[in-house]
């Protein structure tokens, strides 16, 4: 087994074990409006609000509805996912 393919299994494993860690993580979509490139799906709430510097409470408001403005930052569309 190399180098590379050990870290490969390794990696896999490890993605293995998170995910196990957070089975009721639901993934959501994060929508950019202004740019597609931008659009990502994240895996869980938490790893969305990292990425985008934001706020939990401001970002759950926004998934909820209830916030005012329809996009977070003038750009960000959050939707839930469905796990299949």
């Amino acid at each position: 087994m190399s180098l590379l393919d050990f870290k490969l299994n390794y990696n896999q494993e490890k993605n293995l074990l998170d995910r196990s860690l957070q089975i009721r993580s639901i993934p959501i979509l994060a929508k950019n409006i202004l740019d597609e490139n931008l659009s990502k799906k994240y895996t869980s709430f938490n790893s969305c609000c990292i990425a985008l510097k934001a706020d939990r409470a401001t970002v759950r408001d926004y998934l909820l509805g209830q916030k005012g403005g329809k996009y977070f930052r003038k750009q960000w569309k959050f939707t839930y996912l469905d796990e299949e």
